[in-house]
């Protein structure tokens, strides 16, 4: 059975955002449904009320419980520099990661002491402006010298014959599909698409 990770942020700690939950909640059952053994890690919130946070994880749990993952929930803080984990030994976390076949990251700041103990990892990013596409520097293109019935390779409609090099600032944004083949294939195995 191939095992998979999913590292989130702000699901825990935020009870209220059932929205937010099920983003996250949509990976954990179509994998589980695909025959994977899905392990959801969470790094909590700083809460300074003992209170609240003793809601916070206890809501957490009986929701994953409702959805079939109890015992297969990571949360942790970080006490002091450390990942400590709510549930569970940090070895204990730490060897659920080494033995699964793939991380998918949704959490851009998780700490690398635990990203470090998967591999391979996938980032997963659902909301480009965190990683900083839209502020990401400019890449100069320079568009090719080519007319095709008046209209030059930048739109423009100048008469027959004209051509122009234009050097535009554009964003490249990339999307990268990730496949997981839970039917075949070891960890860490790349396929080329057929």
């Amino acid at each position: 059975m191939t095992a998979v990770a999913l590292s989130v942020n702000k699901v825990a700690s935020f009870p209220d955002g059932g929205g937010h939950f099920w983003v996250y909640l949509q990976y954990a059952l179509g994998l589980r449904q695909l025959g994977c053994e899905v392990y959801w890690l969470e790094q909590l919130r700083p809460v300074r009320d003992p209170h609240r946070r003793a809601y916070v994880i206890a809501t957490f749990q009986d929701r994953m419980k409702q959805f079939g993952f109890e015992g297969r929930t990571l949360l942790y803080d970080i006490v002091e520099g450390e990942p400590r984990f709510v549930a569970c030994a940090r070895r204990e976390a730490e060897a659920v990661l080494r033995r699964a076949d793939v991380l998918l990251n949704f959490h851009y700041a998780i700490d690398p002491r635990l990203l470090a103990c998967a591999r391979p990892t996938a980032l997963v990013d659902i909301d480009p402006d965190p990683l900083g596409v839209r502020h990401a520097t400019p890449l100069p293109v320079e568009l090719p010298d080519v007319t095709h019935g008046g209209v030059t390779s930048h739109g423009r409609t100048d008469g027959p014959g004209e051509r122009e090099h234009i050097r535009e600032h554009t964003r490249v944004a990339v999307h990268v599909v990730v496949r997981i083949d839970v039917r075949r294939g070891r960890s860490g195995q790349v396929e080329e698409p057929r």
